[in-house]
This record gives C-alpha cells, sequence and structure tokens, in this order.
C-alpha cells in the first residue's frame, strides 16, 4: 500500500482542519486586553478611589476652573474700575 503525503500548512495555522484564523486571533487578543483593562480599572478605584483616565479628567476641569476663576477676579469690570480719573499715575 501506498501513501501520499500532502501539505496542510503549518502547525497551528488557518487550515481547514480547524486552524484558527488571524481575526479569530485578532478578537481573541481583543477581548483579553478588554478584561486586563477591567481589572486595571478595578485595582485602581479599589486603591484610589478612581482610575487614572478619571483622575485625568477631574484635573483637568479643576484646572480649567481655576484658570476661569482667576481670569474673573483679576480682569476689571465696571464696577472695580477707576472711577478717579487719576488712573495709575497718581494724578501726576
Amino acid at each position: 500500500m501506498r501513501s501520499k503525503m500532502e501539505y496542510l500548512g503549518r502547525a497551528g495555522g488557518p487550515s481547514s482542519l480547524g486552524g484558527v484564523s488571524a481575526d479569530d486571533r485578532q478578537d481573541r487578543a481583543l477581548a483579553t486586553a478588554e478584561r486586563v483593562a477591567a481589572k486595571i480599572d478595578a485595582y485602581q478605584r479599589a486603591t484610589f478611589g478612581e482610575t487614572g483616565e478619571e483622575r485625568a479628567a477631574r484635573e483637568t476641569k479643576e484646572n480649567q476652573f481655576d484658570q476661569e476663576k482667576f481670569l474673573e477676579e483679576t480682569q476689571a469690570t465696571p464696577d472695580k474700575a477707576d472711577t478717579t480719573g487719576k488712573g495709575e499715575s497718581g494724578g501726576l
């Protein structure tokens, strides 16, 4: 009895014998990355009370508020304007 050899592709590569396609590998990798990210978020919330992303958003918002408040307090308004007519020179 004679046998015939036939190349079916790399071991573990895509083939008609149940191999995994590149799309399947990518889907699995993305799912794994999402699970790891969820674990990291849970750890950060438990340890620090917020995630790094949430902290960055909060700090940006606080910084923006501080800048707006500073500008509000330092800009001249009609009620803070100099009404003496002397200006900064002291009338000289």
